[in-house]
């Protein structure tokens, strides 16, 4: 049976050593794992509980980008390493929560200290442009079209349009059929090429995509990502059943797995593109241990069922990154 399911790629950073984090890439392939360190990073223990970090991998993973608020690094908290480079460059501007275009030509992302400027970085050569918008934008409010030449972003009075061949121009305001599309339209909704995750959780539009994005899944109803262990804990706290579904792009819908007789909270981790398998994090809180536990289930989405389940120490808790049915990532 291990031979028969899709590769599985994780990204994820390593324990503290010698002061140092490392950002591993551990792939699973032929009933056998696979490590490759990335790069290493100095660890930097937040001032006050709380720090924002911001993470994201370019689409064509050959770059990787991290914020993070600190008052102790104001001015170097944001890096961009270019894959298969040790050091992390600075970008000059703060760029606080940005994304990139789904080409990875572009990173863009509202700036950390004035609200009314949005920070460009073109790729590779990481050319700097920063455009001043009126009026003030909403910080966690923007996202790329499909074509990778246009931005969206909202602010006080409305959501406007940014071109990347006229970033200078005047930006154009959305009608209001054009801003409902941006929470229905498939390529629109993919959470990879926008920054408001939590507008697409309370909108229950919220989907883990597939790498090329032809298809998608989600749990629903949806727990929120900063308390998971009250959504599982056997008490008094109300509980809600789930159910896991996955979508294909040419229609088709598939209910996979629901809890309803497990006191467990489901996360959709990874999805095949051919909508054939799903990988679901299954949350458990152990009264005994008081703690959180997570199993990682593989789903063969046509017949329901396990084809295969992982560990916490063989994946761990927390990834950056999971991607299914990809057999090489990096270039």
């Amino acid at each position: 049976m291990r031979s028969q399911i899709p590769p599985l790629s994780v990204f994820y950073w390593s324990e503290v050593r010698d002061g140092k984090r490392t950002l591993n890439h551990r792939w699973f392939e032929h009933g056998e794992w696979h490590l490759e360190p990335l790069f290493e990073r100095a660890h930097r223990e937040p001032q006050w509980g709380g720090t924002i970090i911001y993470r994201r991998f370019s689409p064509n993973f050959r770059y990787y980008y991290e914020s993070a608020y600190d008052d102790r690094y104001y001015g170097d908290n944001t890096k961009l390493w270019f894959l298969g480079q040790r050091d992390g460059r600075v970008l000059k501007e703060t760029a606080f929560e940005s994304v990139f275009s789904p080409d990875s030509r572009w990173l863009a992302g509202c700036h950390q200290t004035y609200n009314d400027k949005i920070a460009f970085f073109k790729l590779p050569q990481l050319h700097e442009t920063v455009i001043s918008v009126r009026p003030y934008t909403y910080s966690h409010f923007c996202g790329w079209y499909p074509d990778s030449r246009r931005l969206w972003y909202g602010s006080w009075r409305g959501w406007y349009r940014l071109r990347t061949d006229n970033l200078r121009g005047r930006p154009e305001r959305l009608s209001k059929q054009e801003y409902e599309r941006l929470f229905r339209d498939w390529d629109l909704l993919n959470p990879r090429f926008r920054t408001d995750w939590a507008t697409l959780e309370e909108r229950k539009v919220f989907y883990c995509y597939s790498l090329r994005g032809q298809a998608r899944a989600r749990a629903y109803p949806s727990v929120p990502a900063s308390a998971p262990q009250l959504a599982v804990r056997q008490s008094s706290l109300r509980w809600r059943p789930q159910v896991v579904e996955v979508q294909t792009r040419g229609g088709r819908r598939y209910r996979v797995v629901s809890n309803r007789d497990e006191r467990i909270c489901l996360r959709v981790a990874a999805v095949s593109d051919d909508g054939r398998w799903v990988l679901v994090a299954v949350q458990r809180w152990e009264e005994m241990r008081q703690e959180e536990r997570v199993e990682w289930r593989l789903y063969e989405v046509a017949r329901g069922r396990v084809a295969h389940r992982w560990t916490e120490e063989e994946i761990p808790s927390f990834v950056e990154l999971v991607e299914l049915g990809v057999r090489a990532l990096l270039p």
